[in-house]
């Protein structure tokens, strides 16, 4: 709660203190991890979801997040898909998995294994939100904005922090000369960041 708060640094304590409390539950592990890399931490995130890893190699999050980390903090995408590859096998009912795989084939320019897991993604859990996101992924990549725009919109309802889906949305609005809309879609999704602007530009 505190880290979809933006108060970082408090729920860095509180998360620390659960992995003192219960060093041994992998899910815990899993949430430090993620509130490290919230801080930029990657490094010691990327530590913890490998303790939770020994902890339960059967837990398929943290093979996620390992994945994520790789591909969109340190930009090794090559080697996120084998992590993404093995969450997927161990939960094969949850869409993120294919979705973000679809990305990230797309990515590397191996359109034939996008869109597979493009289709694998989609008829899964379509309320979740992650099928639309693979949808508008391919979409871009097919040059096809209006698709993208319309699979965006509807994975936002779902993932309203979604960056991906957001930068969809602001382009549309920008394309539109619509300024403000755009603007106001981040200030809506993160409205710490602007704080923090306001506070820069009046300090």
């Amino acid at each position: 709660l505190l880290n979809y708060l933006g108060r970082k640094d408090d729920a860095l304590v509180h998360a620390r203190r659960a992995a003192e409390l219960d060093p041994m539950s992998a899910i815990v592990r899993n949430n430090l991890a993620r509130t490290l890399m919230g801080r930029g931490q990657f490094a010691d995130a990327l530590t913890e979801l490998t303790r939770a890893i020994e902890i339960d190699p059967s837990q398929p999050n943290a093979y996620f997040e390992i994945g994520l980390a790789n591909a969109y903090a340190l930009g090794r995408i090559d080697q996120a898909v084998p992590w993404v590859v093995r969450s997927v096998e161990l939960d094969p009912g949850n869409p993120a998995g294919a979705a973000y795989l679809a990305a990230m084939y797309f990515d590397l320019g191996d359109d034939g294994e996008a869109e597979r897991f493009v289709e694998q993604s989609l008829p899964v859990h379509k309320a979740q939100g992650p099928p639309d996101f693979a949808a508008s992924i391919a979409a871009l990549y097919r040059d096809q904005p209006d698709v993208a725009l319309k699979h965006a919109q509807d994975a936002l309802k779902a993932m309203p922090q979604a960056t991906v889906m957001l930068a969809v949305q602001r382009n549309a609005d920008l394309r539109a000369k619509d300024y403000a809309s755009a603007r106001n879609r981040y200030a809506r999704a993160f409205p710490e960041l602007v704080r923090r602007h306001r506070a820069a530009v009046f300090a």
